[in-house]
């Protein structure tokens, strides 16, 4: 889902995660700034995470089921200053520390997760690989093509995977209490990029899933 920003408030976009009531919040600042923020919907606590300096698109973007990884495409700048390189990582929300990533052409890149344990990328000739999955993860190659895109993320419903109605007004997050009431979750501002280091344990895969019953 997104919303136009107003001048004092900033463009959201989020992700729900498919099985868990978790989702992946894009908050965009001025100067192509993105910052990540994990939403627990049980709590409505909200994590503050990474900033990116970077082009991004949910489209080519993908939550995993339980909500625990994120598949990004980003575009950055190369030697010539332009934006032609494209990099498609693997991080834990809300931290963008690629955990296996990938460069590629400017037409490829970006993902999606059939399942917590299988994630296809839209690569077919990747330029270079960052780090490494581990076993219980399969990775599958399908490009894209001219015309494709994958499932747009970026949902006008304003519907959370649970079924409940979220609301983005004038700088307020809101989201419907299980009777189908408003509430009021929290409240963004257009604010400078702060980066901060990521913490040690962004960098380590998380616990191979369970199962579904």
């Amino acid at each position: 889902m997104q919303d136009s920003p107003t001048p004092d408030t900033p463009r959201l976009e989020i992700l729900f995660a498919r099985e868990r009531p978790v989702a992946l919040i894009l908050k965009r600042s001025p100067r192509r700034w993105i910052q990540f923020l994990r939403w627990d919907l049980e709590c409505d606590e909200i994590e503050p995470g990474s900033w990116l300096h970077t082009r991004l698109r949910p489209r080519y973007c993908d939550l995993s089921p339980d909500g625990r990884l994120f598949v990004y495409k980003s575009l950055r700048h190369d030697q010539w200053n332009h934006w032609n390189t494209v990099v498609t990582a693997v991080c834990r929300p809300p931290w963008a520390t690629a955990l296996v990533g990938w460069t590629s052409y400017k037409g490829e890149g970006g993902g999606r997760f059939d399942s917590n344990r299988c994630l296809v990328t839209h690569i077919h000739s990747p330029t270079s690989t960052i780090g490494s999955a581990p076993e219980w993860l399969t990775i599958e190659q399908q490009p894209l093509y001219s015309g494709d895109s994958t499932i747009d993320k970026v949902d006008a419903t304003w519907v959370s995977s649970d079924g409940r109605r979220v609301e983005y007004r004038d700088g307020v997050l809101s989201a419907a209490d299980p009777t189908g009431a408003m509430r009021s979750v929290a409240r963004f501002e257009r604010t400078e990029p702060q980066p901060c280091p990521s913490p040690p344990d962004a960098s380590e895969w998380p616990s191979e899933p369970r199962e579904r019953s």
